[in-house]
């Protein structure tokens, strides 16, 4: 579909015409409030579409979603948390992970990375508490094995009896970590 077209759809607000698990995750992208970041509501609204649509669209080259952030915020992106990260060891680390090549767009494709991966994994949850395959459910490495050390210091494996012991993930920014039946 082209990215017009998505982009159409998004701010139509019918999600419907995206299918069921397309449809579930613009609307998470759409419901989020971003109040962690530090501008105007309407803006957050912008947003949110640039994310759905950028998500939606699986385009890899998120740099071009980030520069049109900064350019709707004025180039003033401003989520403390996350600033405050990107200061850490761990936080440059994530930043080197992004595309761009400017810092104020590399924290703003990390925010969406890690929104991005908040979403799918609530989503997933969802599925596998629907069916309750296996033991539980577990926080695994993706893409190339490896965990970040965050993760792999923290409780790893939850029975469906803990299962309200298991904590967000992505736990922390730029965390590639996901979650997966336990079996």
């Amino acid at each position: 579909m082209p990215l017009e077209r998505i982009e159409e759809i998004v701010r139509s607000g019918d999600l419907t015409l995206l299918g069921d698990s397309y449809a579930g995750h613009a609307a998470s992208f759409l419901s989020n409030p971003y109040n962690d970041i530090n501008i105007r509501p309407e803006i957050r609204k912008e947003i949110a579409v640039l994310f759905a649509v950028t998500h939606l669209s699986g385009d890899p080259r998120t740099y071009k979603m980030a520069k049109r952030v900064l350019e709707i915020t004025g180039g003033n992106f401003d989520c403390l948390d996350l600033l405050e990260f990107c200061k850490s060891s761990r936080g440059k680390v994530a930043l080197e992970m992004m595309s761009s090549y400017k810092k104020e767009e590399k924290i703003v494709e990390l925010y969406f990375f890690t929104m991005q991966n908040r979403i799918i994994h609530e989503h997933n949850l969802a599925d596998l508490l629907k069916f309750k395959y296996g033991k539980g459910v577990r926080i695994t490495p993706i893409i190339d094995g490896s965990c970040c050390s965050a993760c792999k210091r923290g409780k790893q494996t939850f029975t469906w009896n803990e299962i309200h012991k298991l904590p967000k993930v992505p736990r922390h920014w730029g965390c590639r970590c996901g979650i997966m039946a336990w079996t």
